[in-house]
Order: C-alpha cells, then structure tokens, then sequence
C-alpha cells in the first residue's frame, strides 16, 4: 500500500473502511486463541499419565484452533491501518513511462470506448444468472468481482437449500436406524465443500459462474435419491457408535443459508440508486503555429500538467510522439493519459454506531456479525462428559465436578 504525507492536504487520509471488520477479527482470534491455549492446558495432566490416540486428537484440535487464531490476529493487524495513495487504485492499462513512445491492448480499448462515449456491459449467461439478475437488476453495474460473488453465492444459496431438504428428509426417515451416523457424516462432508468452494475462488482468476441444466438436475436427483440409496444401504454400513453429528450439520446449514441471505440483502442495499453518470466531452481545435510539432506536444503536456489532480502526475496510457521525414510535411501524434483517481466521500462507516444507523453499512455489518456468532459457536470450549467406557481407564475428574465415581472422557 503506497502513502504520501502532504501536510497541506488531507486529501487521502480517510477512515479505516476495515474498522467493523477487525473488531470481529481480533475478538474471534483472540478467543480462538484463548480456547486453544485453554485446550492444551486441559489436556496436560492426560498427557501426563501416558499419551493415546483421543489425547492426541484433543491436541491436534488445540494446534488448529492456535493456528486459526493467529490467522485471525494477523490478519486484523495488518488492516488497522489503511492508506491509499497515489498508485490506489491500480491503473485501468498498463503505465507508460515518461518521455517513452508506447500503447497497449487496455489503452485502445478505453480508447474506442470514449470514441463510443459509452460503457458496454456482459450480459449474463446462464438460466440462474437471469434469475439473479432479474432480481437485482443493478448488479449488471457493478464490478465484476462483485458480480462473481453474487453468482457464486446465489448458486450456492440454491444448492445448500436442496440440500438442506434432503438432509431432513433423510434424517427423520432413517435416523432411528444404523445409518444415523453416517447421514450426519455424508451431508455434513458435501455441506462443507458447498460452503468452503465460493471462497477457494480466486477473485482476480475466477471467471463468471455458469450454473447450466446438469447442475440442477444433478441437485434435485442427489435430493431425491439421496435419502433413499443412503437407507438401501444402511444394514451393510459398519456402526459407529453412537456417533452422530447430525444436529451440528442441520444448525451448520440453517447458518450457511441465513449468510447466503444476509449477504443478499447487504448487496441490494449496496446497488441501490442509478449508477454514476459517464459522459465525454469533445473538443476540436485548430493551431496555427510555425515550430517543429514536438513544440505542439510539449504545449499539449503543459495544458495536461495545468489539470493535475492534487498535483498528482496523470497516468499515462498511450504516447505516439510526432515523426516526420525532411522539413516537412504531415505527421501523427496520440496522447491518452488518465487523471489521478480520487476517493468518494461517506462511502466508509465510522464506527459500529454509525454503521448500524445507516442502511448503506447496516446488513454488511450484520453480515459481520453472523460471521463472528460463526467462529464462536463452532469454537466450543473444552469440556468433560460421562460415556460408559474408554479402555478400562478411570480418569480424573475435573475440578468443577463433584466425584470420579465414573469415567471421564475429554471432548473438544
């Protein structure tokens, strides 16, 4: 991130749009943290009497949730600072270096795109894309990696729905029979990549998400059939012993889809309003001069150098300098150069109050929230619960309980 300190302006010194975020970030790491460290601290004395495999287990969770945490701080540190300079954001083409001839594919086509004096759109491709679109029929204005974000959750809105109803269905028709653990383990493994794969996409690499007519019908048979081949094959599937994780993967679902939604409300609210207003303005002139054409060029450079943003050198695309054979004759030159970006004002919340009051921020900001009540709910503290056996050893009690008249298991 690139700064400039200009005591005489305070042009680019604004606030931290990631305020709101790093507060759920260093609460969520910090407690993350707090619950690893608490782990390992718990599971001391187990390791003590001699390391087994469930011990070994609590620690590799122990190690995860220090890992997370750390992920977690690190990243709000990094954020608690924001500036944006001169080169923010990145350039439209690629820059020319001063007193250099060059072009590039990305200046020519912003060039015809003045010579057009309009801005062209892709339209979307897909029978869900112009479902999404016809909902939200601002999203065609924003930028692209907004675009594909919104592609991608809203497929994924739809496939975790399905799912979500062939995971009851399954449940209440098989969950009394020895396939109870395994529906638990099958949908809550397909739920984790449904979830996991919109943010495994690289925003800058990820091209639009196309959702065709074999993704669907495989959706609905996977929901229909799903339930029915998970119960054909029950009586041939080994027992695992009371395991079941089928409450933990409902309420992961109930979340995946109320985020989903959430995230949908935020981003309406976000495209509302008709988008800024672009226009071209046309200028034709005629020089009379009697000089070499360089001295048109460098009186060309001036007048651009006179409407300097903040006195920040414009960005320049395109120069062709003028070429000419004897001492005279006609000659071409080309000049194509971009005004320093500024940034817009009240487009950045000032803090939890004033993004709660503004409907602009509100959602995003609820959005935050669900992700934090996330992080927490899936970090449960360690914990102590009575099972009827755990290889003929008795453990120790911990010390908020009353007796060790049975044996004590230590579950993350």
């Amino acid at each position: 991130m690139s700064y400039e300190f200009n005591p005489e302006s305070k042009l680019f010194e604004f606030p931290n749009p990631y305020k709101i975020q790093n507060l759920a970030l260093l609460a969520a790491g910090g407690l993350m943290s707090l619950g690893g460290i608490g782990t390992l601290v718990a599971v001391r004395e187990r390791i003590a009497q001699g390391a087994d495999l469930p011990a070994l287990k609590v620690i590799g969770i122990a190690v995860l949730l220090l890992g997370l945490g750390f992920w977690f701080l690190a990243r709000a540190f990094v954020q608690l600072r924001y500036f944006f300079g001169r080169n923010r954001p990145a350039s439209l083409a690629p820059v020319v270096a001063a007193d250099v001839d060059g072009d590039s594919n990305g200046a020519r086509f912003y060039k015809e795109t003045l010579r057009q004096n309009a801005i062209s759109y892709p339209e979307p491709r897909g029978a869900l894309n112009g479902l999404l679109y016809s909902m939200l029929p601002s999203l065609i204005f924003a930028p692209r990696v907004i675009q594909r974000a919104a592609q991608s959750q809203f497929y994924n809105f739809l496939a975790l729905a399905a799912t979500f109803v062939s995971f009851l269905i399954c449940w209440l028709a098989f969950g009394q029979s020895r396939a109870d653990g395994w529906i638990g383990l099958a949908y809550g493994l397909f739920a984790f990549f449904q979830i996991i794969r919109p943010m495994t996409r690289s925003a800058a690499g990820a091209t639009d998400v196309q959702v065709g007519k074999g993704s669907l019908i495989a959706l609905v048979v996977l929901a229909v059939l799903g339930p029915v081949m998970l119960g054909m094959f029950a009586s041939r599937l080994p027992s695992l012993d009371e395991v079941s994780v089928n409450g933990v993967v409902c309420v992961a679902l109930l979340c995946a889809l109320l985020s989903c939604a959430v995230f949908g409300v935020a981003l309406k609210n976000q495209l509302r309003g008709a988008p800024d207003a672009v226009g071209a303005a046309r200028v034709m002139d005629t020089v009379t001069m009697n000089a070499h054409p360089n001295k048109l060029i460098e009186e060309l450079d001036r007048i651009l150098m006179s409407r300097w943003y903040s006195n920040i050198p414009n960005r320049r695309y395109t120069r062709r300098s003028p070429q000419i054979t004897g001492r005279q004759g006609q000659f071409a030159a080309e000049m194509f150069e971009e005004t320093q970006p500024r940034p817009q004002a009240n487009r950045v919340a000032e803090g939890i109050g004033h993004a709660l009051s503004t409907p602009r921020f509100f959602w995003l900001t609820c959005l935050t929230a669900l992700g934090l009540a996330g992080v927490l709910a899936g970090r449960s503290p360690p914990c102590w619960s009575a099972r009827p056996s755990c290889r003929g050893r008795r453990w120790p009690a911990p010390p908020h309980l009353p007796s060790a008249s049975s044996r004590w298991a230590c579950s993350v």
